[in-house]
């Protein structure tokens, strides 16, 4: 695993500086892989990393040290939920909107910010996925996914209240023995990807873990279950969805209040953390949770029902 203190130093002694926004966009998986694709980017091209995530749709408030520990220079200055975004910068109109260029551009002279997050974005995401990238001095080597599984696994590190609070959700489920795992992700999904029945992610699943007979399911649609137990009666069926769940929104979870919002992200996490412990995951891989799970567990323990090589999503 790359050296977080190593990743700090080398980060620091760079020029150039990008301002990354996270939770700006997207839902969190979105925004966090290209996260760590653009940390990679940076690396490449020496280029300091520097976080804004106070306003991130994911939090309450508290941004990405809301539920992890810092990992590098954070900055805080709000225009930036207006003028740093994943695409464009935005145009600006009337009187009170130029003034705030103004204002935020110097800003970014005065931290000396070179690049905000659509300066680099695009081209971050149209690395090869194939190509070898390495950066010695973190002992990184490999494809796109081989180094990004590294520096996703240096960053991801909840703080204290976030990983008390991921313990008492995961003692809830109560899986004993061996058991596999599945992301079956409904709501809005369906409109950008092709519907996969339940069938897919159980075949998937008999063929490569016989011998289990418990499975976690990570889903947004309670109903999902329902269809599970009927179908394989011979299957115990695990989760941390409620009864009330069905389909998952970017924009009511994004409007949800600070308190309620928290707790769902938490429980994203915790069932993250029980998929991760599984002998096998099932998911889409055109899906962000997929594409994250994929750095998460060994090489070949992570099977999609669309497609298995891993992309940028």
């Amino acid at each position: 695993m790359a050296d977080i203190d190593k990743y700090r130093r080398i980060n620091e002694q760079f020029n150039k500086n990008l301002l990354f926004r996270i939770g700006g966009d997207a839902g969190f998986f979105s925004e966090y892989n290209n996260m760590v694709i653009v940390m990679l980017y940076c690396l490449l091209h020496g280029i300091r990393f520097d976080l804004y995530s106070r306003h991130a749709n994911f939090s309450g408030g508290g941004g990405w040290n809301e539920f992890f520990l810092p990992f590098c220079r954070e900055r805080d200055f709000w225009l930036n939920d207006y003028f740093n975004t994943r695409f464009h910068r935005r145009e600006v109109h009337g009187a009170v909107q130029k003034m705030a260029e103004k204002v935020f551009n110097v800003y970014m002279k005065q931290r000396k910010i070179d690049y905000l997050t659509c300066d680099l974005f695009n081209d971050a995401r149209g690395m090869a996925v194939d190509d070898t990238y390495q950066v010695p001095e973190l002992a990184l080597k490999g494809n796109l996914a081989d180094c990004c599984r590294e520096l996703s696994a240096m960053i991801w590190r909840y703080n204290e209240p976030t990983r008390k609070e991921i313990e008492k959700l995961m003692a809830e489920v109560d899986i004993a023995g061996p058991y596999a795992s599945a992301h079956i992700r409904r709501g809005d999904k369906n409109i950008e990807a092709e519907f996969v029945e339940v069938d897919r992610y159980m075949e998937l699943i008999k063929n490569n873990s016989p011998e289990v007979r418990n499975v976690f399911v990570m889903t947004d649609d309670y109903s999902v279950m329902d269809e599970l137990r009927e179908k394989y009666s011979d299957y115990k069926f695990f989760t941390l969805a409620g009864r009330d769940e069905h389909g998952y929104s970017l924009k009511q979870l994004s409007a949800l209040d600070a308190g309620i919002k928290r707790y769902n992200i938490v429980k994203l996490f915790a069932m993250i953390e029980i998929m991760s412990r599984s002998e096998l995951f099932v998911g889409t891989m055109s899906s962000n949770p997929g594409m994250y799970m994929y750095w998460r567990m060994p090489k070949g323990k992570c099977l999609g029902v669309d497609f298995n090589e891993w992309k940028v999503w």
